[in-house]
């Protein structure tokens, strides 16, 4: 798990820190024009013959391919949640391939509502959709945050369910035991929400 997670971070920040980084130092910030892809603008700037076409295909195949996972997680979802009761029973049948059909055809016809709404009312409709589901991410973000500290600091008041070196003497000792590191990480959580929630409004 901790290879993956590390393995994780330098890839985001490898693939899409750096690439923003890579935009902004090749582009002014305030030249970038919303709806446009940024990337596509870097290599008209760059003078690199079809390569607009070849990211507009890149692009493309990336959204589709970000179509299809919603299509499946949004129609496993609400298979999990009708057979929990908490969704209608009707969205429970499964075909002879044992798919949830009915799941797939409400989140297409869903999403075809959302391409409807970007073309008759993309300043109103659509942004208001866009912004809504941002909104409702920061909030449960915000969620995560304040559980994450909720159970370092009961985990911190129970001691050793977070330790991971014996005890010693001296600061150094303090770090690794469990009070240590409930402290370390409550303050690098409540930093790191407040960082992230300041930056995204």
């Amino acid at each position: 798990i901790s290879r993956m997670t590390v393995s994780l971070v330098l890839r985001v920040a490898f693939f899409y820190i750096g690439s923003i980084s890579l935009i902004v130092c090749i582009l002014p910030w305030s030249s970038i024009v919303p709806g446009k892809s940024p990337f596509v603008a870097v290599l008209n700037e760059i003078g690199i013959p079809g390569a607009s076409l070849a990211m507009n295909f890149i692009v493309l195949t990336a959204v589709l391919s970000a179509l299809n996972s919603a299509l499946y997680v949004s129609s496993r979802t609400l298979f999990a949640l009708s057979a929990k009761g908490d969704a209608p029973k009707y969205l429970v049948a499964l075909n002879k391939r044992r798919v949830p059909t009915r799941s797939i055809l409400i989140g297409t016809v869903l999403g075809y509502l959302g391409v409807i709404a970007a073309i008759v009312s993309p300043t109103v409709v659509f942004a208001f959709l866009v912004n809504g589901s941002g909104a409702v991410m920061l909030f449960v973000y915000l969620i995560v945050a304040l559980a994450l500290i909720g159970v370092v600091m009961l985990q911190r008041s129970e001691g050793g369910a977070l330790g991971i070196g014996g005890g010693g003497g001296g600061s150094a000792g303090n770090l690794f035991t469990a009070r240590g590191v409930g402290n370390a990480l409550t303050r690098t959580t409540a930093w790191l929400a407040v960082a992230f929630f300041c930056t995204s409004i």
